[in-house]
């Protein structure tokens, strides 16, 4: 630690003890203005110059941009794909419908930009491909779905008293997404039967399954000012940026804390304890090892959100009117909902970073550093947990009581304001609790870590790290 400045020594100055008074002040102060900058370089730089750091950077983006792309792999291979269908009609007529072409309407459709059912465009390769055969080759049609040559066979029949029977045969699963599209369109059909029979013009069967017209809103939407699709984008952006927080403050965390014990055990932190306080070493490794954490964190991010953002032109290319589905408009969502992942990553980082690097330097070998964390991290996964379960139920009074304790806060805030419609005055305030919180934390922990450092072979208890803090 060539780099640091030793401390002055008032002991050789012969100026008054007032003006050594406010020169030790004036010098503390200064030290701290170039110890902590240079601790934080280094320890930033030890960090992100590391090989397995690159490497894993490159390869969470790697991970990250596949995951986004996903659904629209999905997408594009399931449009490349056909099933062949073979119906067989013997019912005869049937609500004056040709049971292929209503079969053909009713499964081969896409959901729109709002989420409603639409015929697929004309021209374009449809999901299903169904086609009429006779009676006295349904023999011959089993075979051929037990050989691989046709998905499935629909025979529709009618019973004694009239009514329609469907006897549906497939080579996939009887629970799957087909044959439940199958069993809603026989539905629809018997129905149709049933009222044309029933002497119901033929005019009118054509208007009993068209769509309402329906506007829905809710109270969030009225007072957040959000449209339905971008209150679905917030929850989106808020989940990932919960889960972010919690992988993030947990991964570095330990980090710092295996800082503090690794320095302990290769007795390095007694060369440095002379040339930097306790105080500037731990801020500087929170900070710097901070700052490295937050460099991969937006790296994550970039990828995520560009990923995101050209998926509607490549579903557009690759399927044209045919690409279907949610879609996720993360461009509609406000700079402050993006503003407030971060700052509550920030906060949070730095209140735990403190108590992470305060218990680290308690442990004097780094292999008992998870055990010694393991009561701060059963506390913050608690917050996420509870923050995963208020993105359906933000609103409950448990959980805005949760969402003021500094320890929950960075998760479950955050996941309240993605679902939940806040009073104006909640995120100040749940932010002033954790600026006070982390002051409180800080002075706390550089209190331990000061102690602890020089400490050795003593395990660390509750009752010795109150009084570690409590000495002078």
């Amino acid at each position: 630690m060539a780099f640091l400045k030793n401390k002055r020594n008032p002991e050789t100055s012969t100026e008054t003890p007032a003006a050594l008074m406010v020169a030790g002040s004036n010098h503390a102060a200064s030290q701290n203005a170039r110890n902590i900058p240079l601790i934080i370089a280094r320890e930033y730089k030890a960090r992100v110059q590391k090989r397995s750091f690159v490497v894993g950077t490159i390869i969470l983006v790697v991970l990250v941009i596949v995951a986004a792309f996903i659904p629209t792999v999905i997408e594009i291979i399931s449009s490349n794909s056909q099933s062949r269908i073979a119906v067989v009609n013997t019912a005869g007529q049937i609500a004056g419908q040709n049971p292929v072409s209503y079969l053909d309407s009713q499964l081969n459709t896409t959901l729109d930009s709002s989420g409603q059912l639409r015929p697929v465009a004309t021209g374009t390769k449809k999901q299903f491909e169904i086609g009429l055969a006779q009676p006295d080759q349904v023999a011959a049609l089993r075979q051929q779905v037990r050989d691989g040559k046709l998905d499935a066979v629909l025979v529709i029949g009618r019973t004694p008293a009239e009514e329609l029977s469907f006897d549906y045969f497939s080579s996939g699963s009887l629970s799957g997404a087909t044959a439940a599209r199958i069993q809603s369109a026989s539905a629809q059909l018997t129905f149709l039967d049933k009222l044309a029979r029933l002497g119901i013009p033929q005019s009118q069967l054509g208007t009993l399954f068209q769509g309402p017209s329906l506007r829905a809103t809710s109270t969030n939407d009225e007072k957040s000012g959000r449209t339905p699709a971008e209150t679905g984008a917030a929850i989106l952006v808020v989940t990932l940026g919960v889960i972010l927080i919690f992988t993030t403050i947990l991964q570095y965390g330990s980090t710092v804390a295996q800082g503090a014990a690794e320095e302990k055990s290769n007795r390095v932190m007694e060369i440095m304890i002379n040339a930097a306080t306790p105080f500037q070493l731990m801020i500087g490794k929170i900070v710097g090892i901070g700052l490295a954490g937050f460099t991969q964190v937006a790296a994550l991010a970039a990828a995520g959100i560009a990923a995101f953002l050209v998926q509607d032109p490549i579903k557009s290319a690759a399927l044209g009117n045919a690409s279907g589905g949610t879609r996720i408009d993360i461009t509609s969502l406000s700079v402050g909902l993006l503003g407030l992942v971060v700052l509550y990553f920030v906060l949070g980082f730095m209140l735990y970073a403190t108590l992470y690097a305060a218990v680290g330097s308690l442990v004097s070998r780094q292999e008992d550093v998870q055990a010694a964390l393991a009561p701060l991290t059963f506390i913050f996964m608690a917050g996420y947990f509870v923050s995963i379960f208020s993105l359906n139920a933000g609103d409950a009074a448990w959980v805005k009581v949760i969402s003021y304790i500094p320890f929950f806060t960075p998760t479950v805030m955050l996941s309240r304001v993605g679902n939940s419609s806040l009073s104006w005055w909640e995120i100040p305030l749940s932010v002033v609790i954790m600026i006070i919180s982390i002051i409180v934390f800080t002075w706390l922990a550089s209190r331990i870590y000061r102690a602890g450092v020089l400490m050795y072979g003593q395990k660390p208890s509750f009752r010795r790290i109150i009084k570690l803090a409590f000495s002078r």
